[in-house]
């Protein structure tokens, strides 16, 4: 497994292209899932020794919930990568494209896990992997759908961009929201406060 996370992370187009004819949706869920299990552990154990033992039960529990939610999550992102390059003009198939997109993804996953030990700096040299992500993830959409890289990236990053935009947006609105409130409160408050 190493050396194929390894070769995938390094040596993208390469991999991409040998796995391109015998892509499917059963093996790509198969690599994912071994890779977010893995990732999990990995976190587990890093929560473990920061929680002094106390975190004991999250090497169990991480893993599980690394599956469930990575699985769902990666099934959905990937229909919205399928139906915007389908919409470009793409050729290749949901499971396909999954499958390649797996095994970009499972690298970084993992890097990003390991990297989870380092406090501040692991964070931000896992920003850095993940920016990387997203260039490994137009690859495969690119190789999946046989087109060009500029379709491939639109394609990943449209919906990316859309979904930035509307979290900024929430979080602007829930900050309207406290700050507002806050105020009320404040003022409810001197309000009540006796005058000197």
């Amino acid at each position: 497994m190493y050396e194929s996370w390894k070769a995938a992370f390094l040596q993208p187009e390469k991999v991409l292209a040998a796995s391109r004819k015998k892509a499917s949706l059963e093996e790509g869920a198969k690599q994912l899932a071994i890779g977010l299990v893995v990732a999990g552990v990995i976190s587990g154990i890093i929560t473990t020794i920061y929680t002094l033992g106390i975190g004991v039960a999250s090497i169990v529990l991480t893993p599980i919930g690394m599956l469930i939610g990575g699985l769902i999550c990666y099934l959905v992102a990937n229909a919205v990568f399928w139906v915007i390059a389908k919409v470009l003009g793409g050729k290749g198939g949901y499971g396909q494209q999954f499958h390649l997109s797996a095994l970009m993804v499972v690298p970084v996953v993992v890097i990003n896990a390991i990297l989870g030990i380092i406090p501040v700096l692991g964070g931000l040299v896992g920003l850095l992997v993940s920016l990387y992500g997203i260039w490994l993830q137009i690859l495969a959409v690119k190789e999946a759908h046989a087109f060009s890289t500029e379709r491939a990236a639109v394609a990943v990053l449209l919906p990316i961009v859309v979904l930035g935009l509307l979290v900024a947006i929430f979080a602007v609105m829930f900050a309207a929201v406290l700050g507002a409130v806050g105020l009320a409160g404040l003022a409810a408050a001197l309000g009540t406060m006796p005058k000197a």
